[in-house]
């Protein structure tokens, strides 16, 4: 199950103050990477550091993790955070599961049996798409022919 920002917020305060500005973003499949990135964050290194950093934005973008923070994070906090974003291109964002980056409507990191189901939903949407436009057509035929 997808953690939630609040509860993001109420397990790691120093790094969550206040809801993220930008907002936290990504799928179920995610979650436990989030959840050590926090948790190593929070437990490692001094006290300056453990409070020196705020989550500004937790998403996805072109099928990797993307965890931007406000401040200035150590060598080694940016290391953490590099070395999770890394990982996230073998996790699937949907389930969990060893994954690949997948170029759907979307790019994603992906596990085969999610990426046949997004594939099977996105086809179905576009299908219906390429159905209402050519029904759209042939109304516009019949009414100048008519």
């Amino acid at each position: 199950m997808k953690m939630r920002t609040q509860d993001l917020m109420e397990r790691f305060p120093t790094l969550f103050p206040e809801v993220p500005p930008c907002g936290v973003g990504h799928g179920d499949g995610w979650t436990d990477l989030i959840d050590t990135l926090c948790c190593t964050l929070t437990e490692w290194g001094d006290d300056d550091e453990k409070n020196g950093i705020r989550v500004a934005q937790i998403k996805e973008k072109f099928g990797g993790l993307r965890f931007y923070v406000d401040g200035i994070p150590s060598e080694w906090q940016r290391g953490v955070i590099a070395l999770a974003e890394s990982m996230s291109f073998k996790i699937c964002e949907e389930c969990g599961k060893p994954g690949v980056k997948r170029d759907t409507d979307w790019i994603k990191t992906l596990c085969d049996d999610c990426y046949v189901k997004v594939e099977d939903k996105q086809w179905r949407h576009n299908a219906k798409f390429r159905i209402a436009s050519l029904e759209r057509r042939l109304k516009k035929l019949e009414e100048a022919n008519a």
